[in-house]
């Protein structure tokens, strides 16, 4: 009745053998039998549009693409005049100039905090937004998603020290449920990731917030309370209201930053406590076939968990950068062949340091040179049909030529990001190649993944790999989910 069963399994790019272990054979068919099911039951592809549905545990908020033509705050870098209207690809230029023209102006220079404010670029960082209701009356306020930050923001009028800006500020005398934070108050010190509470210990002083960046950027003001529009019911929250907001780089006509990383003052966070799950979900629309549509961001709980691969958040308490998403990478596969990477690239060392986050203020994916390396030179080998090139002109090291009249991005294999407990995020052209220029009756597109910058040895999944993804950030059980998804939702 019992039979002896040799067990395979996949560790470290290598099949190796497992020891034989003594089984009951109807439990093991058991077994195997509710993993099939289990399996047949995910849908292969999700849809938010139709599956999802808010309910008292959970309220959302639309997603929108800073570089799409219907964008209120397009970037414009995105400009196409200059191109044909009967151009297939001619959004997708636009939105590739202008993550272009972000990575110009952030590669002119950078700070020594980029780590300890993980949005590399502050304001510049992000290419979704949301629109939220704040005070009262309420006043709908453009914030970029950044799960890099911790703090809510906004700039708030009058502003003593600003750059100026065509989007919306909030202007405090006009909202009746506006509170500065005193001194006094314990949320003053309470948080790690900015520098509040600059009060000289005079309690009866208005709480200072400061924020800096790793471009030189610099966002400071008062610590206040007022109300967001959760769905259909407003709840009071912390947020910075700066009156001091000097930006080093082109200027973004955002209001603020919606802080979503796991220290107390971000958004979901906050949510905690009045009574929604400490999670959550967002699922961005791609930008080559959907960059007008909108996609989706929900606080609290979601029904579509139980399709998700979960990895876990690791370390769960790590020594530094305890605020950011860290996950488990194990591996990178281009196609079926699983790249020669060691391990200590995707993980953190003793001190903290490295690792892999997932960031969705950061476009581009940014991987350290132990990786990089292999994954550029297995992706020019196994599309050395269609001439790959490098482009210094780009910061790129794997570009394509395709003709001006093309609707599709060249055929590549599939480009696999894998995390532990079998979470993976597989991407196919649409989700790794973005258009950098156009040269006479071509189109060079370039992959969205570039190697770390020098001085940190660190891996970040952008945003430009997160497309058309469920991603659920589960901060109750420590663990991200993943499910590939229809992300456009109208």
């Amino acid at each position: 009745e019992r039979l002896a069963v040799c067990v395979f399994a996949m560790e470290s790019r290598s099949l190796t053998r497992c020891a034989a272990k003594r089984m009951v054979v109807p439990v093991l068919f058991a077994l195997i039998i509710v993993n099939l099911v289990l399996a047949r039951a995910r849908p292969a592809v999700l849809h938010p549009k139709t599956q999802l549905r808010e309910t008292a545990q959970g309220f959302s908020y639309p997603l929108f693409l800073r570089d799409a033509p219907s964008s209120v705050i397009r970037d414009s870098a995105a400009n196409t005049n200059d191109l044909p209207d009967d151009m297939p690809m001619k959004n997708f230029v636009g939105i590739g100039r202008a993550i272009q023209a972000r990575r110009h102006y952030h590669g002119r220079r950078y700070g020594r905090h980029v780590e300890a404010n993980f949005s590399y670029f502050g304001e510049e960082v992000g290419d979704f937004y949301l629109i939220a209701r704040v005070g009262t009356p309420p006043r709908n306020l453009i914030f970029i998603l950044d799960t890099g930050s911790e703090l809510i923001w906004t700039r708030c009028s009058p502003c003593s020290l600003c750059n100026g800006s065509e989007a919306p500020v909030f202007n405090t005398s006009h909202s009746s449920s506006y509170i500065r934070v005193p001194c006094g108050s314990p949320l003053c010190t309470q948080s790690t990731g900015f520098s509040g509470g600059s009060c000289a210990n005079d309690t009866s002083k208005s709480c200072v917030w400061a924020t800096s960046y790793g471009d030189g950027s610099l966002d400071a003001g008062y610590l206040s309370l007022d109300n967001f529009a959760a769905g259909s019911i407003a709840l009071p929250l912390a947020f910075g209201c700066a009156i001091v907001d000097i930006e080093t780089v082109q200027l973004t006509p955002n209001s603020g930053i919606m802080g979503l990383n796991a220290g107390p003052f971000s958004f979901v966070s906050q949510l905690e406590g009045h009574g929604y799950a400490k999670k959550f979900s967002y699922c961005m629309p791609p930008r080559l076939t959907a960059s007008n549509s909108s996609g989706v961001i929900l606080f609290g709980e979601s029904v579509l968990s139980s399709s998700l691969d979960f990895t876990p958040l690791v370390p769960r308490y790590p020594s530094l950068g305890s605020l950011y998403y860290y996950l488990d990478m194990i591996g990178i596969s281009v196609g079926k062949k699983w790249l020669a990477i060691p391990e200590s690239a995707f993980k953190t060392n003793v001190i903290g340091r490295g690792g892999t986050v997932l960031d969705s203020g950061t476009a581009i994916t940014h991987l350290v040179d132990s990786a990089y390396v292999p994954l550029v030179q297995e992706l020019r080998r196994a599309t050395a049909s269609l001439h790959p090139f490098s482009d210094h002109s780009a910061g790129a090291d794997v570009c394509y030529r395709i003709p001006i009249s093309a609707s599709q991005l060249p055929q590549i294999p599939t480009i696999s990001f894998h995390f532990s407990h079998g979470a993976s995020l597989e991407l196919d052209a649409d989700s790794v190649l973005y258009a950098v220029a156009v040269e006479e009756d071509t189109i060079v597109v370039c992959a969205a993944i570039t190697n770390s910058v020098p001085g940190l040895a660190l891996n970040v999944i952008g945003n430009y790999q997160q497309q058309n993804y469920w991603i659920e950030y589960d901060l109750q059980n420590y663990r991200v989910g993943f499910g590939k998804a229809n992300c456009a939702m109208d």
